[in-house]
């Protein structure tokens, strides 16, 4: 995501809300292209009450109290302005600006929703990789708030990613490499029978914004582990390459800074 583009939400958004409605403050920002059109959802806080506008609608603002989630989130999620947003994601939505405050929500709602979260897991990566582009964690919520916040992108990434838990892993540079297992029970209505259903996957994520960058399933462990291999040795040579190259870069630069400085004091450190 990259500033300019932010930037440009932000001031459109500000601009359709200077020309409708009085606000104190900016709470969300997300946005989704539908019929060549972009359909903005924005969260906004005129005094102590907190708004949804939708400029394009025609009623444009909802009281946050009186947003509703579709059906078929109702079923899993705690209805309220966090389900709201974490099932916008969900739908495709994304996600250009967030205030610290709603973050601090947000992550309360999803760690207090670790056993149903996964039911939306398009928008809660989706809004996970935003955490990780913009610099938000657990310290800085935690410095925030003055309380303690569990780190929900370790629970996330470390323990499982998407619907897969992470059998092993390692990081190689900005890369993760990923084994991860997905055990399903799967009931037939007709036979009325049930079975078991067992798939591997392995995963490079790029550590920066968490998009990933391979993806393959397995049936076999014995594949996937062949895989997960194959990609560890490729992904570790490449690091390493680049690695001694910048190192000798270091070393070059550093000569040449010896070099001019012969028959000079030269101090390191």
């Amino acid at each position: 995501m990259e500033l300019f583009e932010v930037n440009k939400r932000v001031d459109e958004v500000l601009q359709m809300l200077s020309e409708d409605t009085m606000f104190t403050d900016l709470l969300f920002i997300m946005s989704k292209k539908k019929d060549n059109e972009e359909k903005y959802i924005v969260g906004i806080e005129v005094g102590v009450d907190k708004f949804i506008y939708r400029p394009e609608e025609k009623k444009k603002t909802i009281a946050f109290k009186d947003i509703q989630i579709k059906r078929k989130y109702s079923y899993y999620l705690e209805p309220g302005i966090e389900a709201f947003i974490i099932s916008k994601l969900n739908e495709g939505y994304s996600l250009y600006y967030m205030n610290i405050d709603t973050h601090g929500y947000l992550w309360n709602y999803i760690d207090h929703s670790l056993d149903v979260i996964g039911m939306v897991n398009r928008g809660l990566y989706s809004y996970l990789r935003f955490c990780k582009k913009t610099g938000i964690n657990n310290q800085l919520l935690a410095y925030h708030t003055g309380l303690p916040v569990n780190d929900i992108l370790y629970v996330f990434i470390e323990n499982q990613f998407e619907d897969f838990d992470i059998l092993i892993s390692e990081d190689i540079g900005d890369k993760k490499l990923m084994l991860g297992v997905r055990h399903m029970i799967l009931f037939n209505n007709q036979s009325r029978k049930q079975t078991e259903d067992i798939t591997y996957r392995v995963t490079v994520l790029n550590k920066n914004d968490y998009s990933i960058e391979y993806n393959d399933y397995h049936g076999a462990v014995e594949n996937a582990y062949a895989d997960y291999k194959n990609h560890f040795f490729g992904l570790s040579y490449s690091y390493y390459i680049e690695k001694e190259k910048a190192d000798d870069e270091t070393i070059k630069a550093f000569k040449k800074v010896i070099e001019e400085h012969s028959g000079k004091t030269f101090i390191v450190g």
